[in-house]
């Protein structure tokens, strides 16, 4: 038995894989700059409750240039169309509103529901002593 669907695709249906492998090298190297094509790829790992990928994907996508401001902007979009549960499911627990900073946090869990407004501020204390901030749950 092949150990890999890459190994199974490659022996039962070997053009279809290099077929996979063009489309992904393409959209590599394709016209949408890299921040946009991982947002894209948060945004649709979210709405199908792929959680690491989306979190893997919204790393590279800040990694890649795209403000905080930005991803959390396309996941409001996201949320009016598709509801709050897109946001939860994402992992993202809560977001850090920094009203003297121009960036804002998210705080994302494994497991959602876990902490209350109270124990985030007291894990988050550390870092945020230098700002004023609010804590906006998404729950």
């Amino acid at each position: 038995m092949e150990s890999t669907i890459s190994e199974a695709l490659s022996k039962y249906v070997p053009d279809g894989l290099k077929g996979y492998l063009v489309m992904r090298e393409s959209i590599q190297n394709g016209y949408l700059a890299k921040k946009t094509r991982k947002l894209i790829f948060t945004i649709l790992d979210s709405l199908d409750d792929e959680v690491s990928g989306a979190k893997s994907h919204a790393v590279a996508t800040i990694d890649a240039g795209l403000t905080m401001e930005e991803l959390v902007e396309a996941f409001v979009i996201v949320t009016i169309v598709k509801g709050i549960n897109v946001l939860c499911k994402s992992g993202v627990e809560a977001i850090i509103k920094r009203k003297n900073d121009i960036e804002d946090k998210l705080v994302v869990c494994k497991d959602l529901n876990k902490y209350n407004k109270e124990q985030i501020r007291a894990l988050v204390e550390f870092q945020e002593r230098f700002f004023n901030s609010t804590i906006i749950m998404t729950y």
